[in-house]
């Protein structure tokens, strides 16, 4: 708890920074996530957020074999893309399915009950950070750059993608710490963290720029994009995008291109209403486009390349909640992005 404006530590955070100094960051975030499995503790959370973020150079560097080249699409799906179960995806029907078609749909991968956590998970992170912030609240703890990440990338560089993120309707993952270790633990259990190494060849580095919690508004903006128009070239990333409730009917979705792209679409031409957005005429000549109805607890895996939009429609009455959690291999990561070990 806070004192004086100030987090109290603990034993078990003054071991964990002990095998930090140590060189041992794997043993330090192990120790604390068992820590925090036996007792949800605020202190713990926070201080987890901070040593994945100290740890991610470390822990996370070079880069393995792509995934088993004889890997075969998942089929496709009555939403256009390839679908497949939980059980049945890995990293390499993964890459292949990216590879082919430039997703792959994931059906009912949570349970309903799982569900209803994550969106307590952002109501709860949400109306924290709408709140006066405390030192040792868990909801909302906003990440502090390290040094080194700070010189490399500028003080005030999660800044900007903290207003975009509000301003879209959503609070940056590492700034709910408590957010942040039901996710991973989720997303362990499930199976991700081994289908996520293995598409990028090595332990992820997670973006803390890009992953978000999201309450989506009727009015947000809609814009064609590829991620990786704003990331750079030469990267290697994935994105888990997870709807927490039915879209694409009633409620905000996403329009795709249902193939693969090897390039960066230009921008700002073709009616285009933004500088950075894709214009509807040249996605009309790219063609393929479709607009899945996603149910609560799919999730859709991309990569930077895959050119998408909010999908919006007047009829639409509900918000949609989801979580965008992308990830890079730390041999090709972008240089502008604050980065944690998962």
């Amino acid at each position: 708890m806070a004192q004086g404006g100030r987090l109290v530590t603990s034993p078990v955070i003054e071991q964990a920074e002990q095998r930090c100094q140590a060189d041992d960051w794997a043993g330090a975030i192990d120790l604390l996530t068992e820590a925090n499995r036996r007792e949800r503790r605020d202190e713990i959370e926070i201080a987890l957020a901070d040593i994945r973020h100290r740890s991610w150079s470390a822990l996370t560097s070079g880069e393995g074999p792509q995934p088993d080249p004889s890997a075969v699409t998942p089929p496709i799906g009555p939403s256009g893309l390839p679908e497949t179960s939980m059980a049945e995806l890995d990293g390499a029907n993964a890459w292949q399915a990216i590879t082919d078609r430039g997703s792959v749909l994931v059906r009912d991968a949570l349970t309903d009950e799982q569900v209803a956590r994550m969106i307590s998970l952002v109501d709860e992170s949400f109306a924290a950070s709408n709140s006066d912030p405390t030192d040792d609240d868990g909801w909302f703890h906003p990440l502090a750059m390290d040094e080194a990440t700070a010189e490399r990338v500028g003080a005030a560089k999660l800044a900007f993608p903290r207003k975009f993120a509000k301003d879209a309707g959503g609070v940056l993952l590492v700034d709910s710490p408590r957010a942040l270790f039901e996710l991973l633990e989720l997303y362990q259990d499930l199976g991700l963290y081994e289908v996520v190494s293995d598409y990028l060849g090595g332990r992820p580095a997670i973006s803390a720029n890009k992953c978000t919690l999201r309450c989506v508004p009727l009015d947000a903006v809609g814009g064609w994009h590829q991620d990786g128009a704003f990331l750079g070239r030469d990267i290697k990333a994935i994105n888990i995008w997870l709807t927490l409730t039915p879209c694409g009917v009633d409620a905000p979705g996403l329009d795709v291109v249902a193939h693969r792209l090897d390039h960066i679409v230009e921008t700002g031409t073709g009616g285009a209403y933004y500088d950075w957005a894709v214009g509807d005429r040249v996605v009309d000549q790219l063609g393929d486009v479709v607009r899945p109805r996603f149910g609560a607890g799919d999730m859709m895996i991309f990569d930077e390349m895959n050119l998408h939009r909010t999908a919006m429609s007047p009829q639409m009455t509900k918000p949609r909640y989801a979580i965008e959690f992308w990830c890079f291999s730390a041999a090709r990561y972008p240089d502008t992005n604050i980065m944690l070990t998962w």
